[in-house]
């Protein structure tokens, strides 16, 4: 189960380089409060970066049943492949948002989700360090965040796909970004404790890129 590069230009024949990265398991699993606290259990969720189904398999596992599964690269069956920049979200997608959009169209894709007439809830991983960008601050996306749930470690999203949810810890901060459509005056910021998944140390470029 990963995350996959869902928003390019399939005329290009290569993957920018940090647009494929898996999603740990753990991830979803250890921010169980933050999911069942926003989204019943009876409704649809969407993940429209869904890669191999990292997020879909740990929402299965956390209660969850419907999940409809898209991604534009990934070519495994039995899910939609539409560009989600280039479609109508008002049409294939729910009003439950969970995923992991490639850190390259970040901003695109939020903003795309934000326009979505029946939006309840996107939720998505993001870095940190995008708090601290001046043309976020002045635009109208971080008056639509509502709560930032940090994760305690620093994760390395070149970890392979694990059924485990274990992974190797990195150098960069990162969290689920809940944003709705109402505005908010300041957003929540909570923690996830990820601690007993950190468990791989660094990642050995050399040994596992060759």
């Amino acid at each position: 189960m990963g995350k996959s590069y869902a928003c390019r230009d399939k005329s290009e024949n290569k993957l920018r380089e940090g647009d494929f990265y898996p999603t740990p398991c753990s991830c979803v699993t250890c921010a169980e409060t933050l999911f069942k606290e926003v989204i019943p259990l009876n409704e649809v969720i969407t993940d429209p970066c869904c890669g191999d189904g990292a997020i879909t398999y740990a929402l299965h596992r956390i209660g969850y049943g419907a999940c409809v599964e898209n991604d534009f690269f990934n070519d495994r069956e039995n899910i939609l492949h539409e560009d989600v920049l280039k479609t109508d979200l008002d049409v294939w997608t729910s009003p439950y948002i969970v995923t992991n959009f490639p850190f390259s169209n970040w901003d695109d894709c939020v903003m795309a989700f934000l326009a979505k007439k029946d939006l309840k809830a996107l939720i998505t991983i993001g870095r940190l360090n995008y708090l601290s960008t001046q043309s976020r601050l002045e635009g109208p996306m971080w008056k639509h965040l509502k709560e930032l749930w940090v994760f305690s470690r620093y994760i390395d999203y070149r970890t392979e796909e694990r059924f485990d949810g274990q992974f190797h810890v990195g150098a960069m901060a990162s969290g689920w970004f809940y944003f709705t459509k109402e505005e908010v005056e300041n957003p929540v910021i909570k923690f996830v404790d990820v601690q007993k998944y950190a468990t791989l140390g660094m990642y050995k470029k050399n040994m596992e890129e060759t």
